[in-house]
């Protein structure tokens, strides 16, 4: 009896221990006044703007674990006129479907909306995960491919 208790607690050690391990520290980043966002720490978070990209008054790149993250700022004045859209949580999607690989409508879980790389039928693990202000004037996307990080840095965004 006292060994399998015991080989119990072992194992439940080597389980905390590795889950410790494996996530992901993080520090609160200021993105130009424009909103703020748990990311992971040390970081290098840069601005660049590419020409005819709508999405982007921000657009951020970091290395962490091996994987890219993105993270990306909209609002009313990224909307195109042609997607006849109310807000932003209206246009985002319309826009996504009609010039991305995030094709099919977000998931949406209470306010993050979820949007799974499915083009050509299958998944390459890329995600885009968003939520948008309380008003729906302004909305931050993080895309990646580890959705619990993803989630757990847009629930962090402080408009």
């Amino acid at each position: 009896m006292n060994k399998k208790i015991i080989t119990l607690l072992a194992v439940f050690a080597v389980v905390i221990s590795l889950a410790s391990v494996y996530a992901v520290e993080t520090t609160n980043h200021d993105f130009d006044g424009l909103f703020k966002m748990n990311v992971p720490v040390d970081e290098n978070f840069t601005n660049p703007v590419k020409e005819g990209q709508f999405s982007a008054k921000l657009s951020a790149n970091a290395e962490y674990a091996g994987q890219n993250i993105s993270v990306f700022y909209y609002n009313e004045s990224n909307m195109a006129p042609d997607f006849k859209a109310e807000n932003i949580t209206d246009y985002l999607p319309k826009m996504l479907k009609s010039n991305s690989v995030f094709m099919d409508e977000p998931s949406i879980e209470g306010k993050v909306y979820i949007w799974n790389n499915t083009a050509g039928g299958s998944s390459d693990g890329l995600y885009l995960v968003g939520i948008s202000s309380d008003d729906a004037k302004e909305m931050v996307c993080v895309e990646g491919n580890n959705l619990d990080d993803l989630k757990s840095f847009i629930n962090s965004v402080e408009f």
